[in-house]
């Protein structure tokens, strides 16, 4: 009879042999997946930011076209001219914002990350520079917190709110 290395029997002596390269193969697979799920969802990260960072421009860029002037309405607050710009601007921060909470919940976005949009851009949104943008935050709040996520809406509501000093300086 012919003893060839690959016979059955020879080839039952090396099973525990194939059993450790399958699982040690199998292990190395499951590596190498996981760091490309981690590489893609760093890469969508980045497009994300990227689409917000293009929106943001955007928003500028129309302000400019149409002769307005953006850091007078971060300095200032709202005016006749800027007015339906600032309305457009505070509705869409809504839906950013609460976009970032969704992500910040399930793990995509870290706490200082999240902690800088709340601390600036949130109570930016939802108070003003005059009385007249503190109308239209309060005014748009009260719309968009419906669909704001309850837990966000009850971090927001606890923000502070710098239009009440505004309103009794006015008076």
């Amino acid at each position: 009879m012919n003893k060839s290395i690959f016979s059955i029997n020879s080839l039952s002596k090396y099973s525990d042999l194939f059993q450790v390269v399958g699982v040690i193969g199998l292990i190395a697979s499951l590596i190498f997946v996981g760091m490309e799920l981690r590489q893609s969802q760093q890469i969508a990260l980045v497009e994300q930011q990227q689409e917000r960072v293009h929106l943001v421009v955007g928003i500028q860029q129309k302000w400019a076209e149409n002769g307005l002037d953006f850091l007078n309405w971060l300095e200032n607050g709202v005016n006749e001219e800027n007015r339906e710009f600032v309305i457009s601007l505070k509705n869409s921060f809504w839906n950013i914002y609460d976009l970032d909470y969704q992500l910040y919940r399930k793990g995509y976005r870290d706490e200082t990350q999240f902690l800088i949009k709340l601390n600036k851009g949130m109570i930016r949104n939802l108070n003003g520079r005059n009385r007249e943008e503190c109308k239209i935050a309060k005014r748009i709040w009260e719309r968009r917190k419906a669909g704001i996520h309850p837990d966000l809406r009850e971090i927001v509501e606890k923000l502070p709110n710098t239009c009440e000093s505004l309103m009794i300086e006015e008076n």
